[in-house]
């Protein structure tokens, strides 16, 4: 998240949006007094100074978390934001979910964790009907959601969970972000914003380490799972899910995310 008091903006950044790459090209612009939630990875702190700034409260504990949404924004400050810019990102909910399935297993933050070596963890040379069964076992799965922005929220469905707390960033957004046209829509917020424009960097784009449509990872039941878990985003959006691969073992050009 960011908030600029410079230039009177509010970027919210849900989860597997694109968020960090529009966040590494508003920091360049955000003053001394600007709130910068940052990134928790190294590479990305060294690489592009992707650090916190104006982040801890008077005692020195995180007041914001990368992820804040709007509700907790307003509880954390009680403060009237009705002149800032606030804009967010959405991302086609089926791809999202694919994306964060890979995500959880290969992120930074996972890289010393047995969790790759589960029988749900995805393999680069694992087959279509492969990561299917597993995408499957993955969506079904409980998680004990122990931190997070929020506090801790307990055991709830990954799928459930990830939905909710990715649609809530769309409320009382004076601008949307679309994933499937990143650069644009970015520049489209910048030009409104007054601010320059450059092309979006690539990050966290090592994850994802087959190149299969996202379409191919569903049968009906998943398609159902994420269809009903996302509805609001799904109608607010028009998401559609592109079937040309539901049930065929094709693949698409690896592509790179920006995540």
């Amino acid at each position: 998240m960011i908030i600029s008091h410079k230039h009177k903006f509010i970027f919210y950044k849900p989860l597997k949006v694109g968020g960090s790459s529009i966040e590494v090209n508003l920091l360049k612009h955000c003053g001394p007094e600007d709130i910068l939630t940052g990134s928790d990875i190294v590479e990305e702190q060294q690489r592009h100074g992707y650090t916190h700034r104006n982040v801890f409260n008077s005692d020195g504990i995180t007041h914001f978390h990368m992820h804040t949404g709007p509700e907790l924004l307003k509880l954390i400050t009680q403060n009237d934001w009705s002149d800032y810019f606030k804009f967010s990102a959405v991302r086609n909910p089926w791809d999202l979910c694919v994306s964060y399935f890979w995500w959880c297993f290969y992120s930074p933050h996972s890289a010393n964790s047995i969790s790759r070596l589960s029988r749900t963890a995805p393999q680069e040379d694992d087959d279509i009907s492969t990561l299917r069964r597993k995408f499957a076992q993955f969506l079904a799965c409980s998680a004990d959601f122990t931190s997070g922005p929020r506090g801790p929220e307990g055991k709830q469905v990954i799928v459930d969970w990830l939905a909710r707390t990715n649609q809530e960033f769309h409320q009382d957004m004076d601008y949307v972000i679309r994933y499937e046209n990143l650069q644009e829509d970015y520049e489209n917020a910048c030009v409104t914003l007054n601010l320059p424009h450059e092309k979006l960097p690539h990050l966290k784009s090592l994850q994802r380490k087959s190149p299969a449509h996202y379409s191919a990872y569903y049968d009906e039941s998943t398609y159902d799972k994420v269809r009903h878990a996302f509805c609001t985003s799904i109608q607010e959006f028009e998401y559609k899910f592109d079937d040309s691969e539901m049930h065929h073992n094709l693949v698409s050009p690896q592509r790179v995310e920006h995540q």
